[in-house]
């Protein structure tokens, strides 16, 4: 898909903000290690390990998801990623597809569950001893 010089214009500009976000996101994530290591030097154990690294575990992914985003739309730059609207409406019928024959599949397992479950139950009159 060709995109027009205002939706290029509008792309490029996403991705310098995103930029943006992720350097800043970036010395956020800094700046936060450095003061949990100075408040782990200065007070230890008696600090919730776990809730720092989570928080700093939260900032890395948000700093991952935002460098995904620009990759992805330096793709439809370059016209390696297509967000026609033809292409939206095939994928959006295969995931239809898919997910009848995943309902499909679904109830097929619950019947054969429910089957050998009954067989289970009606051996054990049979071949009780």
């Amino acid at each position: 898909m060709l995109l027009s010089d205002t939706e290029r214009t509008r792309v490029t500009s996403a991705i310098k903000n995103l930029e943006a976000e992720v350097k800043a996101l970036e010395v956020k994530l800094t700046e936060l290690q450095h003061f949990h290591s100075s408040a782990w030097e200065a007070y230890g154990s008696e600090l919730c390990a776990g809730a720092m690294c989570r928080e700093e575990s939260e900032l890395r992914s948000e700093i991952r998801q935002r460098k995904a985003t620009i990759l992805t739309l330096e793709e439809v730059l370059i016209g390696k990623f297509d967000i026609s609207h033809e292409r939206e409406q095939c994928l959006r019928e295969e995931l239809r597809q898919l997910e009848k024959r995943a309902g499909n599949l679904d109830t097929r397992r619950k019947d054969l569950a429910e089957t050998l479950a009954t067989m289970g139950t009606i051996k054990k009159f049979v071949y009780a001893s």
